[in-house]
């Protein structure tokens, strides 16, 4: 199973509803369930005319959350995961620049380790355009590591990114599986937690069976008329939110054929291409105050 759709599947399995254990039947079970006969005690009941602030109702942890909340006034920022690639990511910055597109690139410490990626990130570094942010050192499920773990997932890959002359600010948890602790330390970092609004599901389109074609079977969140239509598929969405942060991958080929497509349907439909730090078109990813 594709990593992406393991963890939606992972996800949506773990979204249980309320009530007690469920019994064999399905029903709950009447040994653990509430007593409908008995009242609550008025005394350690919650007021529920008081708002909760408990530490499990914080809203600002979550790594998909891209902060800034719909319609975003026509602002699309371009953000591309898991690179530097060596033979895609060249492509898709020439094509960003032919059309003065900025991007930021979420890299993998691993992939950045690979000497044959350095004059790659070199070259974003140098141009204003461009930035490069932290993505992990190997793209693991930071929600399920140990303190120790996570912080050299985070620190590693940022220490490896300042080698080139710059500072990480913006750090992306892959799958967008995050944690509370997880949040506040890559924030301690100085870095912004960012999510996205458009899921262009390029890794489907360019990995799973037939090359440009992704099916529900293959991720539960394409439409039927968008099998064969992935530019389609994430205009779809940016116009639904009226611009956002657009996830795509600079790893695959397919994403470097299509990324011409995709720019210029935007342009034709007058968004407006913009970076992650603009605070006009994304004030609360950069003051790290997520809508609620």
């Amino acid at each position: 199973m594709h990593r992406y759709l393991g963890l939606s599947l992972w996800i949506l399995a773990g979204c249980g509803g309320d009530g007690g254990p469920l019994t064999s039947t399905g029903s709950p079970d009447p040994t653990t369930s509430p007593d409908p006969t008995t009242s609550p005690d008025p005394t350690t009941s919650p007021d529920p005319t008081e708002p909760h602030t408990g530490p499990d109702r914080r809203h600002d942890c979550a790594g998909l959350d891209p902060a800034d909340p719909a319609p975003l006034e026509g602002y699309v920022a371009l953000t591309f995961d898991d690179g530097p690639s060596v033979t895609q990511t060249p492509r898709i910055l020439d094509t960003l620049r032919a059309y003065g597109a900025p991007a930021t690139f979420f890299i993998v410490g691993e992939m950045l380790a690979d000497p044959d990626t350095w004059p790659i990130a070199e070259e974003i570094v140098a141009d204003p355009l461009f930035e490069l942010a932290n993505h992990s050192w190997d793209h693991a499920d930071l929600s399920s590591l140990s303190s120790g773990s996570l912080q050299a997932e985070i620190d590693d890959t940022t220490a490896l990114i300042e080698t080139f002359g710059v500072s990480p600010r913006y750090f992306r948890f892959p799958y967008g599986a995050s944690t509370c602790g997880a949040v506040d330390l890559s924030r301690g970092r100085g870095m912004h937690v960012t999510g996205w609004h458009i899921d262009t599901a390029d890794w489907c389109y360019a990995a799973i069976g037939t090359p440009g074609s992704c099916t529900t079977a293959d991720y539960f969140r394409i439409p039927e008329e968008h099998t064969d239509d992935m530019i389609g598929f994430a205009l779809e969405q940016i116009r639904r939110f009226d611009g956002g942060v657009v996830l795509l991958h600079d790893i695959h080929g397919y994403t470097a054929d299509t990324l011409e497509l995709l720019i210029q349907s935007l342009l034709s439909e007058g968004y407006t291409l913009t970076s992650l730090d603009d605070l006009q078109a994304f004030p609360r990813l950069n003051q790290d105050d997520p809508a609620d």
